[in-house]
């Protein structure tokens, strides 16, 4: 998925080596003219209810007058909007916007899709003090819903030195990894319903990890991070740490993705005319 504000979109099934462009996204109803779309966040998964593919998109504004609206000092007052595509209708439209404007949400390091519900982490300020929120939008019902993250307690200065965070799938359920970098250490807590629960605290047979991927392996349950020297593998069950790639220097891995093989074409109208 591109999230540049011209570019065009695109799903592409490996097992098929399809590539389906997807149409121009619409634009939020009764919108100001001079307003553009700025920044973007892409979530894709399947609806077992309608039987659907549906792309999930979040939309930040900027104003057209700043040019491109690349820059952050461009973004408006206004909350992100979610946009929804249907790969059986193949058509965008608008579910809605997030209840405030202040939501940042953050591109996913891995996939973070369970029970037909996508999730983004998401934070914002107040007072100065930054704050975490889950955004999670169920692809049957389209309804959006924001969740609090569990009340951690940061093992001294919280910072982006000290402290990192991401999403993952944990055992079907959506989870939350909280990693402590100066102690080689990462908690997992899951999500049942709307309370979370800690699953496990594991320390890492390491000398320094830079940010938590996510998954690697979602059979398995192994969370990958990311290091001055590459790439990290953890069995949270085992404690086994070891080491998955080496990077060249200078090169930083920031998302890393899993998927199913599916026969399911991309550009056959008459396939989802029948089905």
């Amino acid at each position: 998925m591109s999230n540049y504000i011209n570019d065009p979109r695109c799903l592409w099934n490996p097992a098929l080596n399809d590539i389906k462009k997807l149409p121009p996204m619409i634009m939020k109803p009764n919108i100001s003219s001079n307003i553009i779309y700025y920044d973007e966040y892409c979530g894709f998964g399947f609806d077992p209810v309608t039987v659907d593919y549906k792309v999930v998109a979040i939309k930040g504004y900027a104003t057209s007058s700043t040019g491109n609206g690349y820059g952050r000092e461009s973004l408006i007052d206004y909350p992100h909007s979610i946009m929804i595509y249907s790969l059986r209708t193949d058509s965008w439209k608008y579910s809605g916007d997030l209840s405030k404007h202040y939501y940042i949400p953050y591109a996913n390091s891995c996939y973070a899709f369970a029970n037909r519900s996508f999730y983004w982490l998401a934070s914002y300020e107040i007072f100065s003090i930054k704050h975490d929120v889950i955004i999670a939008i169920d692809l049957a019902t389209e309804e959006c819903q924001e969740i609090g993250t569990p009340h951690i307690s940061i093992k001294g200065e919280m910072s982006n030195k000290t402290y990192s965070e991401c999403l993952m799938v944990y055992n079907g359920s959506i989870a939350l990894v909280s990693l402590y970098k100066e102690e080689c250490e990462f908690d997992i807590w899951t999500l049942k319903g709307t309370t979370w629960s800690k699953e496990l605290t594991v320390e890492l047979d390491c000398d320094w990890v830079s940010k938590p991927l996510g998954h690697y392996c979602v059979d398995n349950n192994l969370v990958l991070f990311t290091s001055p020297d590459g790439l990290i593998s953890c069995d949270p069950n085992t404690e086994e740490t070891s080491e998955l790639h080496e990077l060249r220097l200078g090169i930083t891995c920031k998302t890393v993705s899993a998927y199913m093989i599916s026969l399911v074409p991309l550009n056959d109208r008459d396939f989802w005319s029948n089905s």
